[in-house]
């Protein structure tokens, strides 16, 4: 009898799925885009929704999106603390762009 040395692969379909974590951190080996990716081009039914989970990989990108509703609903309703953006590290120590 013949032995295999193949690798065993195996697949399942889930019905929606829940997603409890950030999809990326800053950590090696914690970079999971590619399943949020891989989740959405399935068309996957998700609890919350994958547009949502890969949105806030970019931690500045939520904040932009805050101070848009910050600018709606104003700081009585939507308070928020202020932050400043840098593009890169340079800008850090020599410039400031604040919101």
């Amino acid at each position: 009898m013949e032995t295999c040395l193949c690798p065993l692969t195996r697949s399942f379909r889930p019905d929606f799925v829940l997603i409890r974590q950030h999809a990326f951190g800053m950590a090696e080996n914690e970079d999971f885009r590619h399943l949020v990716i891989g989740m959405q081009y399935a068309g996957l039914p998700s609890v919350n929704s994958l547009e949502s989970i890969y949105n806030f990989c970019d931690k500045p990108w939520v904040f932009a999106q805050m101070v848009t509703i910050f600018k709606t609903l104003g700081g009585e309703k939507f308070p928020l603390i202020e932050q400043t953006y840098y593009p890169n590290h340079r800008e850090m120590v020599g410039g400031r762009l604040g919101l």
